[in-house]
């Protein structure tokens, strides 16, 4: 086993994904279930940390998972965690009964959200459920003739990506275009954190039917929908219930409030 960098590809870390994914379900975390691409970046990098952080790993080799190369002991940790120790088996359950009670509330708050929040995350669970049961008629694809159909599969020269997605939901539930003044038609990534509607927000002030932004806010490259206990958004694969990773920020709309 060699250690892992960003950039590493290979059978090891398409292991070490499925690895982290069988763990991070277990635990009742979805938002930390990697796609199995064979690729070791960031996004798979934070999901090995929160997964290794519930099967208890001490925080000082943590801390150097989040910075230096994932050495052959910290991906046998995930990939074995029979082998740990009963220091980790008490700090494990410490952890993940505290992570579950973070998951409660989420949900609890999911469930008690109303008006236009409540109906943009169901329109958003409904077309992950529709992409569960046929996923390969699917696809993504930024540019196409322009539409807002999400709810199911489109032409394959029909735009079908993260922003008009997101769009899509928002007019789907009856809720104004989240790049207003723009139609839901014609938002982007860029459109939607230009809009005068939006402000950003912290992850504490995050409520279902917000969203949350990858990149910079002068170039943002995608978006996903906060839907309270998880995040549903359209990558790869398309409309699924996971996420690349914590956005780098969130954005809300004076209209949703």
């Amino acid at each position: 086993m060699r250690p892992l960098q960003n950039g590493s590809k290979g059978k090891a870390v398409e292991q070490l994904q499925r690895a982290i994914g069988k763990r991070a379900r277990a635990r009742d975390a979805p938002n930390h279930v990697p796609k199995v691409d064979g690729v070791f970046g960031p996004e798979t990098r934070e999901d090995a940390c929160y997964v290794a952080y519930l099967l208890g790993i001490d925080l000082d080799s943590l801390k150097h998972m989040r910075v230096g190369p994932l050495t052959p002991e910290e991906q046998d940790f995930i990939l074995n965690p029979g082998k740990r120790d009963q220091v980790h088996l008490d700090r494990a359950r410490r952890r993940v009964a505290a992570h579950k009670k973070v998951r409660a509330k989420q949900k609890a708050h999911a469930q008690a959200v109303r008006g236009k929040r409540a109906r943009i995350v169901a329109e958003a669970r409904k077309a992950a459920a529709n992409y569960r049961k046929n996923p390969g008629a699917y696809h993504y694809l930024a540019g196409g003739k322009a539409n807002t159909v999400y709810l199911k599969p489109t032409p394959r020269d029909w735009r079908s990506d993260c922003s008009q997605f997101v769009a899509s939901v928002y007019k789907g539930a009856g809720v104004e275009s989240p790049a207003a003044p723009l139609d839901h038609l014609w938002a982007s990534t860029f459109s939607i954190v230009k809009s005068p509607h939006m402000r950003v927000i912290t992850k504490a002030q995050r409520r279902p039917g917000d969203l949350g932004m990858y990149g910079s806010r002068d170039r943002p490259h995608h978006v996903e929908l906060w839907c309270g206990d998880t995040f549903i958004g359209h990558g790869s694969p398309p409309i699924d219930s996971l996420t690349p990773g914590e956005p780098d920020y969130y954005v809300t709309f004076d209209f949703l409030n």
